[in-house]
């Protein structure tokens, strides 16, 4: 679970933080400075909320729980795969930009290429290249940026026990699969109405 809260935080050399960076890059290329500080601020969040998680988890306590049991073997090989999964896609995320996202991405920017290859059985779509810098300071930065604001939000809401709050955002989300469901039913009709105005 800790190296998935951090894949998804985007700490190097995890998957996430090649992905995190890509979007970074491409709002920053675009001047979209509205949705860069929303993703950080989102990303910030997200850190906050999965490292209290992974806290919560690894953090002795004084009663035990009420079902405790060790990891099945399945279980536990597939928890050990994906967390090998994080570590690898994001070491080897320059044959996988080259070989997996530059060929999706040159699909998506040309579609009259790909259409046309697609339908006619061959041709040619416009050459592109997507490239990650792991050495990329403004990335480093903004990633350092996002932890250090993280902790900050988690620092202030430990220990607040605010009853209403608590309330408002369980009549929000019960964490049900109904809940996900309609949020997701809700974000895709959102998405289809932004495409077609």
């Amino acid at each position: 679970m800790s190296i998935g809260a951090a894949a998804i935080a985007g700490i190097p050399p995890l998957n996430g933080y090649v992905s995190i960076g890509l979007i970074h890059d491409a709002l920053l290329e675009r001047h979209d400075l509205t949705a860069y500080v929303c993703m950080i601020a989102s990303q910030a969040l997200t850190i906050a909320a999965l490292g209290r998680c992974v806290v919560a988890m690894v953090r002795s306590r004084g009663e035990p729980f009420e079902r405790d049991e060790r990891l099945r073997p399945p279980m536990f090989i597939a928890l050990v795969v994906l967390a090998v999964g994080c570590i690898a896609s994001g070491m080897a995320a320059a044959p996988i930009l080259n070989k997996i996202a530059t060929p999706a991405a040159a699909a998506l920017l040309d579609a009259n290429g790909y259409a046309h290859a697609a339908l006619h059985g061959g041709g040619s779509i416009a050459a592109m290249r997507v490239t990650f810098e792991w050495g990329n300071l403004t990335e480093l930065a903004t990633t350092a940026g996002s932890i250090i604001l993280a902790a900050v939000v988690a620092a202030r809401i430990r220990g607040r026990r605010d009853a209403t709050a608590i309330e408002r955002m369980r009549a929000i989300q019960s964490g049900s699969v109904n809940d996900y469901l309609a949020y997701q039913f809700a974000g895709l009709i959102a998405v289809i109405v932004v495409l077609v105005v």
